[in-house]
């Protein structure tokens, strides 16, 4: 079994060693122990003002439950997976590889706060399976911190500031399978990744977290009993397009069989908030790649990038053309959505075993509708052997 762990909050110290042997946590979205209404906030709301909304929480179970709120960032991926795990006000780097002991690797960005405030970082490993803090100044205005190594340490990270330009040195003392670093922000903060030295870099540009404020963070529900809390949203003065963030609702952990394993499950909702100031919104979008991933079967993969400042709702249709042009082969594309600044790769094609096309060169072409003023469209010629 595969334990992911969404966010660093998401750890869990557990009292006994054996168990936490046996033990793996996992995440259960849209949990039947609370009901959230509304599933989604679609929030039209003017730059420089305050708004109220009502989120209602419904018990499903035969005795009181007891459950925790808060505000958290979310990104949709290239596949249109969720990820849940990018830090509020913060960035995440992710190096799937091994890292080898003794190596150095070096990471960069731009940190940019109005506010200013300072960063706290921290990293978990794959195996063995650790977790520590990033030492090292926490803003530009200190001055030079001691790298930290704790007895038993296996990668050492710490941080180094030139302006708003920040450096991260990860050395690693063993041989480390997977490793993830988090920096988070005190206050509102862009992320901008200037070098990631192979590691997968995730922030939320738009992100409006830091305008959401909740009426409580705790909340107990008796058997079968409904609660109100409120969303307050402030607008800044200016911003255009969408931003969005999420209210999480998690309720009590729970230690459940599961194949044999005993697993420890956090059942959580997210309430998905997206606000958009009205008369600003721009709808754009293109192609960026078109390719034949394979002729058997028959495999096609066309990548859109959405360009605008709104979340935008992308359906069409790919075509296989031969020389007479005829169409051989015609694939509808289901919708999907794709958010601003990101992009979704669709692949589409043949079933396994299906029957292939005869020898021959054809084109296939991609179309996609999102709501702007004509779609977009990518070509391809290939031949078939």
């Amino acid at each position: 079994m595969t334990c992911r762990f969404s966010s660093p909050s998401s750890w869990t110290r557990l009292a006994s060693p054996l168990l936490a042997a046996a033990i793996c946590l996992a995440m259960a979205w849209q949990g039947a122990a609370v009901r959230v209404i509304p599933n989604r906030f679609d929030l039209a709301q003017k730059e420089g003002t305050e708004a109220t909304y009502t989120l209602r929480l419904e018990s499903d179970r035969d005795e009181t439950e007891d459950v925790r709120l808060y505000v958290g960032d979310w990104l949709r991926t290239e596949d249109g997976e969720h990820d849940w795990g990018v830090p509020a006000n913060g960035a995440r780097w992710t190096f799937d590889r091994v890292l080898a002991a003794d190596e150095v690797v070096v990471l960069r960005y731009r940190w940019t706060a109005e506010a200013g405030g300072e960063l706290e970082g921290s990293f978990q490993t794959g195996i063995p399976q650790v977790g520590g803090r990033i030492s090292g100044p926490k803003n530009p205005e200190d001055g030079a911190v001691p790298e930290e190594a704790e007895p038993g340490a296996v990668v050492l990270i710490s941080r180094a500031f030139e302006g708003r330009d920040v450096t991260l040195t990860v050395r690693t003392l063993v041989d480390v399978q997977g490793l993830t670093l988090y920096e988070v922000a005190s206050d509102a903060a862009l992320f901008e990744s200037l070098e990631s030295s192979g590691a997968q870099f995730a922030t939320v540009a738009r992100s409006c977290t830091s305008w959401i404020e909740l009426s409580q963070d705790r909340a107990t529900l008796d058997p079968g009993a409904t609660r109100e809390i409120t969303v307050s949203v402030k607008t800044p003065l200016a911003f255009e397009g969408s931003y969005w963030s999420a209210v999480f609702v998690e309720s009590q952990p729970e230690i459940v069989e599961q194949s044999g394993t005993r697993v420890l499950t956090i059942p959580r909702a997210a309430i998905k908030v997206f606000v958009t100031a009205s008369g600003t919104e721009a709808v754009a979008g293109l192609v960026t790649g078109f390719d034949v991933s394979a002729t058997e079967p028959l495999t096609l993969a066309a990548t859109f990038q959405n360009a605008g400042n709104v979340e935008v709702a992308v359906s069409g249709v790919a075509e296989v053309i031969d020389r007479t042009g005829t169409v051989v082969r015609r694939y509808p594309l289901a919708e999907v959505k794709v958010l601003p600044g990101g992009t979704r790769r669709l692949v589409i094609g043949d079933a396994e075993g299906a029957a292939g096309l005869p020898s021959g060169i054809y084109q296939a072409v991609v179309r996609l509708e999102y709501g702007g003023e004509s779609p977009v469209a990518g070509v391809r010629a290939f031949r078939v052997p």
